[in-house]
This record gives C-alpha cells, structure tokens and sequence, in this order.
C-alpha cells in the first residue's frame, strides 16, 4: 500500500529529484561521463552540478507542498515546484557569479533549468496518477467520520463521494444530538451510510475503529458539545476539518517549558517564528526610515497646501490601539474641518459602514484637499513616523479607535494580538466596500497565515489598489 504522505516517499523523491538535476545539469554542460573537456574545466563543471543539487535539495525540500499529493489539482502541484524551483535557480546563479563561470556556460544552463522544472513536474504527474489509481481500487483510504444529520453533513457526503481522488472513505455519520441513545446500532441511513452514534460516544468509535479524520459539518445547535468533541479528537490525535458556521478556532503553537521545577504548557495564538517576526520588526524601520527620506518632499508640499487651503494643524493625531491593546497616538495628514469630531455625532445617523465602524462616502467633513488625499491614501504617510517608533508595523491589520474594540466580539479581539499595520488584505481587497465581519475575517487570516512572503505580497499589491481608488472615500 502506497503512502504518500510518509516520509519514506519524501525521501524517496527528493533522491529522484536530485538525480534528474544532476543528470539535466551535467548533460547539458557536458560534465563526466557525458563529455571530457579537460580536467580544468571538469573540476569547474561538476561543482556547478553539484550546487545545482545543493540548491535545489534545499529549496524542494523546505517546500513540503513539494511532496504532497492527496487532493491536490494540477496548480497546486505546478505552483510549490516553481516557487522552489525560482529560489533554486537564484541561489544557483549567484554561486555562479561567485565563481565567475563563462558567459557560454551560463547561457546553457537555462537549458537545464528548463528540463529540471518539467522533469520535475512531470515526475509527481506520474504519481499523482498511480497514487488516484490505487485509490480508485480501494486502496490508501483516509477513513473519515462525518458529524452531522443535517443539509451540511449530506453536502459534504456527497462533495466527498465526488472527488474519489481525495482518498476518503466515509465510514458514518455522527448525531450531534446528545440527546440521541445508541445503545443498539441504528438503522437509520444517510445517503446510503450509516448513523453509527453520537458525540458522546465519539470517543469509543474512534478508539474501536480506524479514524483517521473527523468532519464536524453539524448545523449551530450543540455548538459547546462540539467544541469539546474536536477537543476530544486532537487529544487523541485525530484530525479534524470544521465546516461552514462554526467560528475559526486561532492557530495555537503549543509547548511545554519547565519552571522552578513543573512543566507548563504554554499556547500562543500569535504569529510563532521569532526569526521571521525579529526580521519583520528590522524591515519595518528600515523602510519607514527610506520611505520618510524618499518621500520627504512630497510630504512637505502636502504639509503646505493643508496649511494653506484650511485652518488647523496639519497633522491630525487620534489615539488607536495597538498590540495587545496598548494605546498610542496615530499621525495622519489632517483631511476634515477642524472641528471634524463635534460634527460626528450629527452624522451617525447617515453611517454607510455596519458594525462599530463610523465611514460615509460623502462626509461633508472632507476639505476638497482632503478627499483628494484619502483617495490617493497620501493622507496615511505620516505613520511612517508611527512605524518608525515601533507602534505599527508597515503591513498589519488596521488599527481600531478604543470605542471600536469596547463593541468588538470576542473573537473579534484577537486582531490586537499583532502589530496594526499601515496596509493590510483589506486594504487590497475593497476596503470600505468590505462589511465589517468580513473585513475582521480578513484580518484574522492574515494573523494565521502570517510569513515575509505574505507581508510582501500585500505590499506589491498595495499600489495597484491605491492606484485604482477601489473602495476609497
């Protein structure tokens, strides 16, 4: 039986991996034994092959989407090998500038970058079609149980009935009743499948029978039974998919320290990869401090025509919370009336953002100057400043006013639990087109889903975004 999540088949494929650079890389170069140009030059050429191993060895490797294949479409199979093949490729050409190879040589080599990423892709197509035919036959299953009865609980049955490529096998379905006895075995059934018990005796059936995940696809009663369910299934090392209404449960790291003697178990629900975050914090300042001298003149000539087109200071301060709700003072170019917040409360009324957000499209507030500058999102270049004193970072969720979070559901908290940034997924995605739930959605995948190569991505989709104006006013 074919695993192919083990972590034989990973080593397994990554010798293969090597072997096809290392065949690509020499052919081409015609390195011993496919061709003799002197010993010199031989020397040269197999080190070449062998960084070319080295390179992309460690960029696949780091890559365990590389080496996965239950479920998994044709883009999701191609995107891994070329992301580890571009690192690879980089790293290979600056080891290449280092040992000054010939322009000729060089030049050849993209030949055999071009072979390694087919050969490359090719390879896991094979083995994405034996693994989906071995499956096809009944073999390397994942048996799955499926709690719920309801419209939710029969979607999922019949998505997974479906996609046989998925390598899931139904065993039955769960009653999220509690209420519900099975002391005898049920005969009632659900799309042909069994109801083979309830929550309470979730822990038994797993125990009894080979599990390997557990859907929680069950309508909003129960909620607090389930939770403890999918509490339950991770005690016992079972996976567990939460379907559709139920809230997120946080990506929590766990470990255990020991202190004055006792062993704690400690969970954080932060970002967890101190390395990435310490890099992140050093990017921040630098950037801030590069975007305040590149951009210099053009704050000046917005500080001059705020001043001259309307009364009042030139920045406008408001207190925000930020990390773990710590309060500090935000910095924006000031873009309302000077008495912009007494004539909020006459303007509640006409708000266009649901949720504890005040936003209009047309607030009579806006200087003409000002409107302009919320469009173009220049009003938001003085919080370089607060970048730059280390409250906001330059990517991260928006920072909310004090009155904002006192309306805030609980879930709805965890926002705070990272720096705010200057721009975010909402930023790019619509903002203020956004309803509120979906924007605090939004905000809470970008904590989970945190990495550098995120954080740059928002920023190289930023400008188009501002460029476009969507959702600004």
């Amino acid at each position: 039986m074919i695993k192919d999540q083990m972590n034989l088949l990973r080593y397994l494929l990554l010798i293969a991996d090597m072997g096809l650079v290392a065949a690509a890389t020499g052919l081409v170069l015609g390195t011993y034994p496919f061709g003799d140009y002197g010993d010199q030059n031989r020397i040269v050429y197999n080190n070449v092959v062998l960084a070319a191993v080295v390179c992309w060895g460690l960029a696949l490797w780091n890559r365990k989407d590389c080496y996965s294949f239950r479920g998994r479409s044709s883009k999701d199979i191609i995107r891994p090998i070329m992301a580890a093949s571009l690192k690879a490729i980089v790293g290979l050409f600056a080891y290449l500038y280092f040992i000054e190879l010939p322009l000729s040589s060089r030049s050849r080599l993209f030949l055999s970058f071009a072979i390694c990423v087919f050969g490359l892709i090719l390879i896991r197509f094979i083995i994405h079609f034996l693994l989906g035919y071995y499956r096809s036959r009944g073999k390397n299953l994942h048996h799955v149980l499926i709690v719920g009865d309801g419209k939710r609980a029969r979607s999922v049955s019949d998505m997974i009935s479906a996609n046989r490529q998925w390598g899931a096998r139904i065993i039955g379905f769960i009653d999220a009743d509690n209420a519900a006895k099975f002391n005898i075995l049920p005969l009632r059934r659900i799309n042909d499948i069994p109801v083979v018990g309830n929550l309470e005796i979730l822990p038994r059936l797993i125990k009894a029978r080979r599990i390997d995940w557990v859907i929680f696809a069950a309508e909003n009663n129960g909620l607090e039974h389930i939770r403890k369910a999918v509490d339950e299934c991770h005690l016992m090392g079972i996976k567990t998919i939460q379907i559709a209404d139920m809230p997120a449960r946080p990506k929590i790291i766990s470990k255990i320290v020991e202190f004055d003697d006792r062993l704690l178990i400690v969970s954080d629900p932060e970002p967890h990869a101190s390395l990435s975050l310490a890099l992140k914090n050093i990017l921040d300042r630098i950037l801030a401090l590069a975007g305040l001298i590149v951009l210099s003149p053009l704050m000046v000539v917005i500080a001059l025509s705020i001043k001259i087109s309307s009364p009042g200071p030139v920045l406008f301060k408001q207190k925000r919370l930020g990390l773990h709700g710590r309060a500090f003072v935000l910095y924006k170019f000031r873009t309302m009336v000077r008495n912009a917040d007494k004539l909020k409360k006459a303007l509640l009324p006409i708000n266009e953002m649901d949720g504890p957000v005040f936003k209009i499209k047309n607030d009579p507030r806006v200087t003409p100057l000002g409107g302009f500058l919320r469009k173009t999102s220049l009003d938001e270049l003085p919080q370089l400043f607060n970048v730059l004193k280390g409250d906001m970072s330059i990517v991260g969720p928006r920072p909310p006013l004090a009155g904002e979070v006192k309306r805030f559901e609980p879930w709805q908290r965890r926002k705070l639990s990272v720096k705010p940034g200057i721009t975010c997924l909402w930023q790019i995605s619509g903002r203020n087109q956004i309803k509120f739930q979906e924007w605090m959605k939004m905000d809470l995948e970008y904590i989970d889903r945190w990495s550098l190569w995120l954080d740059f991505k928002i920023m190289a989709r930023t400008i188009p975004a501002i460029l476009t104006r969507r959702g600004a006013y």
